[in-house]
C-alpha cells in the first residue's frame, strides 16, 4: 500500500511491536529513506509506529505519552509544517478518559495543522458499530472532536475497518481545522 499510493507518511497502531525495529522498517517501507518514532507495545496491546520518507519530510519527536507518539514535519521542498499524532487508547472506559486529557496536553504543546491516526477503541455514534438497533447519539468521541475542534474526515476504502465476530467496527481519521 505504502507503494500503491506513493505514501509518505504513515502511522501503524497496535503494532504489538516491542524493541528496536529499525530492520522492519525498512523491510516494510522497502527502502533505506524511511526515518519512524516508535511508542512500544505494553506486552501484547497498543504499539504506534510512525514511518515517514525522509527525502521530503524532516520528523521531529514532539511528544510520547501513555498512549500517543506526536511528531512535527516540515516539507523538505515545501514550505509546510504540521503534526501527526498516532493514539492508541485502551478499550477500557476509564483509561480512554486519560487519553483524552493526555491530548488536550499534546494539542496544548504547538499551533498549525494536527492530524490524528487514531484507534480509540471506541465509536463516534452507535451506528459506527453494527448490528446497531439503538438510535444514532454523540458519545464521549463526539465531545472530544468538538473540544479539540478537529474535522471528523470521511473513512476512505470501505465503511468499516475491523470484524470481531460478527460485529463490524469503524475507524477515522481525525483532523484538526485550523489548516
Amino acid at each position: 500500500m505504502i507503494r500503491t499510493w506513493k505514501a509518505e507518511v504513515v502511522c501503524f497502531q497496535e503494532t504489538k511491536k516491542e524493541r528496536e525495529i529499525a530492520n522492519k522498517v525498512k523491510e516494510i517501507w522497502g527502502s533505506r529513506w524511511a526515518d519512524y518514532v516508535q511508542l512500544e507495545a505494553s506486552g501484547t496491546r497498543g504499539g504506534i509506529v510512525i514511518m515517514w520518507d525522509k527525502r521530503r519530510w524532516d520528523g521531529e519527536v514532539s511528544s510520547v505519552g501513555a498512549y500517543s507518539v506526536s511528531c512535527c514535519f516540515s516539507g523538505k521542498n515545501l514550505d509546510l509544517k504540521w503534526h501527526l499524532t498516532g493514539i492508541y487508547a485502551l478499550n477500557d472506559r476509564a483509561e480512554r478518559e486519560e487519553t483524552w486529557w493526555e491530548l488536550g496536553a499534546v494539542r496544548g504543546l504547538f499551533t498549525g495543522p494536527w492530524v490524528l491516526c487514531e484507534d480509540f477503541n471506541t465509536v463516534r455514534y452507535p451506528s459506527e458499530n453494527l448490528p446497531c438497533n439503538r438510535i444514532s447519539r454523540a458519545t464521549e468521541l463526539s465531545e472530544f472532536i468538538e473540544d479539540m475542534e478537529l474535522m471528523d474526515l470521511d473513512l476512505a476504502g470501505g465503511e468499516f475497518t475491523w470484524r470481531r465476530g460478527d460485529r463490524l467496527h469503524s475507524s477515522k481519521a481525525r483532523q484538526v481545522s485550523d489548516l
